[in-house]
């Protein structure tokens, strides 16, 4: 540590003599260069001497520290004594051998066993006597089959009793027309199209009347198609007039050709003249081919123009 020191303190010396001379060296003036004589020209005013700057002081140099002593050397530290060497240790006497031992004297052999003495065999025992045979039973006479009963005779039911289920049936079928009617004037889409295909199958002028209202009238396409398919299911003239307005008034294609298929199912005189227009004049292709159809189905003998057969292009 105390060699470290030191040799910082020099270099910090050193380094300090090194700039000393640096910034007595700057302050010399340099001689410059040879210049070539230039023409004389009129001397210019010389400037008014500037105020000497007094030089700055010199630091005062710093004292010399004194070296630090050396440290005295260490005293040798005497060698350590060599252990004495270990004594040899005596040799272990040798060991007598020991005896050999005796064999073992060999057993006497075993004296064999007398033979067994022979045994007479047993003698075979007499053959059983042959038992004669069981006889077979006699066979059992034939029993005549028992008669079938007579059938019993069909009786009608009671007058009262057959009427008492009519009544019956005829309460629950309108309970259910009832049923559905609520549901297709109430319910969601989906319910209103699931409720023409049960009224469809009930009939009932109850249910022709809701049909014929929904077919014309209600909002979705979808559900008036169903409902005029489920007045050509009924086949009531009650519901032509709803048919024949969906067929010339419906804005949907599909309808129109539902209700050209209905008017086919219902037939009469009044659907001719709406499907003979409809076979002529509708925009859409499918619907006039249907309208044909259905006309080839009422009257197949009419005297039809032909050419209403071919005036459809797809």
């Amino acid at each position: 540590m105390k060699t470290k020191t030191m040799k910082l303190m020099l270099v910090a010396m050193t380094a300090v003599l090194i700039l000393s001379s640096l910034s007595d060296a700057r302050r010399r003036p340099e001689p410059g260069p040879q210049q070539t004589p230039q023409p004389q020209v009129a001397p210019k005013p010389k400037p008014a001497p500037q105020p000497q700057v007094a030089p700055r002081p010199q630091p005062a140099p710093r004292p010399q520290v004194a070296p630090r002593p050396q440290p005295a050397p260490r005293p040798q530290v005497a060698p350590r004594p060599q252990p004495a060497p270990r004594p040899q240790p005596a040799p272990r006497p040798q060991v007598a051998p020991r005896p050999q031992v005796a064999p073992r004297p060999q057993p006497a052999p075993r004296p064999q066993p007398a033979p067994r003495p022979q045994v007479a065999p047993r003698p075979q025992p007499a053959p059983r006597p042959q038992v004669a045979p069981r006889p077979q039973p006699a066979p059992r006479p034939h029993v005549a089959p028992r008669p079938q009963p007579a059938p019993r005779p069909h009786v009608a039911p009671r007058p009262h009793v057959a009427l008492q289920l009519q009544v019956v049936i005829n309460q629950e079928r309108l309970r259910q027309i009832n049923y559905y009617i609520y549901r297709l004037q109430t319910g969601s889409p989906s319910e209103r199209d699931s409720a023409c295909g049960h009224l469809g199958r009930l009939g009932g002028p109850q249910a022709v009347a809701a049909l014929s209202h929904a077919a014309m009238f209600d909002p979705w396409p979808r559900v008036r198609e169903e409902a005029l398919q489920a007045l050509g299911v009924i086949g009531s003239p009650a519901g032509l007039t709803a048919v024949i307005f969906a067929l010339q008034h419906d804005v949907s294609s599909d309808v129109r050709e539902q209700a050209a298929q209905t008017l086919g199912c219902i037939g009469g005189p009044a659907a001719v003249g709406p499907l003979t227009t409809a076979a002529r004049f509708d925009p859409n292709p499918r619907v006039r081919w249907e309208a044909q159809l259905a006309l080839r189905r009422i009257a197949p003998r009419s005297p039809l123009p032909g050419s209403i057969f071919y005036s459809w292009n797809w």
